[in-house]
């Protein structure tokens, strides 16, 4: 009892001294704003008050984090090229670097799992990997993939943050309802969009985004990456939906799980139908066969509604322009694979790979060079194949894990996100074969946040009411 009282005298002692050193560095920011004008001193105002809800309420920061995902692609800090940040990135960014300040001043363990050490050996090797590539870099070249390392260590990092504040079920549940709220709100953005913005040609020519026409793409600007996110927003809602016991829940997960199906449908995307089935086949044989006939007899009328999701599907068995493109990075990818087989050219230094290697923009250009149209091709030919099998043995485990938390789990909560991440986990296998899906920073967030909160210990096992 002593020491729990010292450790929150500890903590409390911490975050007063933060908050008035940040106090101190509001006032001398404001000053220096006041100086340069009324722009600088909002920019400074708003970072330094997030930084505080960061310090003070880590989950004020993930559930922020959570929101920031709505902005999509629509909001782009450019670096160099067609090199470019979000503010999810920035967020992301700095809320793990507060956290890991937090754990060192109060010299606090990292909670984790068995999954937790793969994924650290994972990174290791991407940092290897990139201090082994940099003699191909020049300077410039250097910091932007350094900068990709740090930005996917972040993400990948907050399954730690995960495991660490998400062990009460409350706060479980707020995080749930936040993440489902970004889902429903990138599927109703993107039904709109294709009623009102069908076509993306007039920024393919200013911006070099793909043209899309008359498909859903909502904020992210590309089908492929909604669809995928979209796909996980479905089957977490049905996951949630079987152990929901308010009506009002039940009512609300129903309805969000339609209009983000519908939305899928709409992204004419076969790599997201494939997800989708996939995913769905194997949530409904884990949890409830009956509902297998139920969603096919639902996906097949949304198809007939929208008949050019059957002619996507039928296009799929035949090879087709997109399928060319997509053959051709692929040949391309194992080009340099074959050439830096042991630990790849570094993470992320894929653009700057492929552009000494003279491939064409036609399919390395855009906002598309600096990745793969497939993950697993991706990280063997950024990290080697050591890297590659450090990342499988990761995912074989977290796969583990979720089945794991489906099976065991005393709380209907926890099987409730083992269900979702263990059929949306299988799914991600088979789409990442066609998009570089696995590292979409949309995607990541929600992933490993998730993924966390089954490594929690949590505090109370009940049923919880959506």
């Amino acid at each position: 009892m002593l020491s729990q009282i010292t450790k929150n005298q500890d903590q409390t002692k911490m975050k007063l001294t933060l908050a008035l050193s940040l106090t101190s560095l509001l006032g001398i920011g404001l000053v220096l704003a006041i100086i340069n004008g009324p722009l600088s001193a909002a920019v400074i105002i708003i970072a330094l008050v997030t930084i505080l809800i960061f310090i003070l309420k880590t989950e004020w920061g993930v559930y922020l984090i959570i929101l920031s995902l709505v902005s999509g692609q629509l909001v782009r800090i450019p670096l160099t090229g067609t090199s470019a940040i979000q503010p999810t990135d920035i967020l992301v960014v700095i809320l793990v670097s507060i956290w890991l300040i937090k754990k060192i001043i109060l010299n606090q363990k990292i909670k984790s799992t068995f999954i937790g050490p793969f994924l650290c050996v994972f990174l290791s090797i991407a940092f290897i990997s990139l201090i082994n590539g940099l003699r191909f870099l020049d300077t410039d070249q250097a910091i932007i993939s350094f900068f990709y390392l740090i930005r996917i260590a972040s993400y990948m990092t907050l399954f730690f943050i995960g495991a660490d504040i998400f062990s009460q079920q409350k706060k479980i549940y707020t995080l749930e309802k936040i993440l489902l709220s970004a889902f429903f709100v990138i599927a109703a953005i993107g039904i709109v969009q294709v009623i009102v913005f069908p076509s993306l040609a007039k920024w393919a020519a200013l911006y070099g985004w793909d043209p899309h026409m008359g498909r859903l793409f909502s904020t992210f600007l590309d089908p492929n990456f909604a669809g995928a996110f979209l796909v996980m927003g479905f089957i977490i809602s049905l996951a949630f939906l079987f152990y929901a016991k308010s009506f009002e829940g039940r009512v609300a997960l129903i309805s969000a799980s339609l209009l983000m199906l519908v939305a899928v449908i709409l992204t004419y995307s076969r790599s997201t139908y494939l997800f989708l089935f996939i995913s769905f086949f194997v949530l409904s044989i884990l949890r409830s066969k009956k509902f297998l006939l139920v969603g096919i007899v639902a996906i097949i009328i949304l198809m007939l509604i929208f008949p050019k999701s059957l002619d996507r599907i039928q296009g799929g068995f035949s090879i087709d322009e997109s399928a060319r493109t997509r053959f051709k990075t692929w040949e391309n990818t194992l080009t340099i694979i074959k050439d830096h087989p042991m630990l790849g050219v570094g993470f992320n230094s894929f653009r700057y790979a492929q552009e000494s290697y003279t491939f064409s923009k036609e399919t390395t250009g855009g906002h598309a060079g600096a990745g793969s149209d497939s993950s697993l091709l991706f990280i063997f030919a950024t990290t080697g194949f050591f890297g590659l099998l450090s990342y499988l043995i990761f995912y074989f485990l977290a796969l583990i894990k979720t089945k794991k938390t489906f099976n065991y789990s005393l709380s209907a909560q926890q099987k409730g996100i083992g269900l979702a991440l263990f059929s949306i986990m299988v799914g991600f296998l088979f789409h990442s074969v066609f998009v570089n899906s696995l590292f979409y920073p949309a995607i990541m967030a929600p992933f490993f946040l998730m993924l966390g909160l089954i490594s929690a210990e949590n505090k109370v096992s009940k049923i919880t009411k959506h």
